[in-house]
């Protein structure tokens, strides 16, 4: 499969309107991961659908605090019950020399798919922070599909 070829599925998917992207800006965050369960975030996957997922972010503006994120498959709706981690941390610190909002982002060259019937129920992303007072900006974009359709 061509990368190409899933960027016409993403296309076709947002004109069809099957395209998610989640989002949270300025949540204030742990210092231990916790799946983030606000409905911004998290996406409950209906009976034989998948989610495609290209891309995941996490961000943070506050100078000497650091950030880290990965998507996780739940087992119940709402970013509910016992998480399966999908990617490895998406990662950011930001030093005493930089200024201004930093964010990393990472596209997935082999997208991750995300089955009902693997036993996910919801998508969501699991984040920490340097301490319980850090603001961090969070998410992921894709689509979702009948499941087996990319293939």
């Amino acid at each position: 499969m061509s990368i190409g070829h899933l960027q016409d599925q993403g296309l076709r998917a947002a004109r069809e309107g099957r395209a998610i992207c989640k989002f949270v800006d300025e949540d204030t965050v742990t210092d231990a991961f916790v799946v983030q369960t606000a409905a911004a975030i998290y996406y409950d996957i209906p009976e034989g659908k998948q989610l495609v997922i290209k891309s995941a972010t996490v961000g943070g503006a506050t100078v000497l605090e650091e950030c880290v994120a990965y998507l996780v498959g739940c087992d119940a709706v709402a970013g509910g019950g016992t998480p399966t981690q999908l990617n490895h941390h998406l990662h950011i610190a930001i030093g005493d020399r930089k200024e201004g909002l930093m964010h990393a982002k990472e596209s997935f060259d082999v997208p991750k798919v995300v089955k009902y019937s693997d036993g996910h129920r919801s998508v969501s992303l699991a984040v920490m922070a340097t301490d319980n007072a850090t603001v961090v900006t969070y998410g992921w974009c894709g689509w979702v599909e009948d499941e087996g359709t990319l293939s």
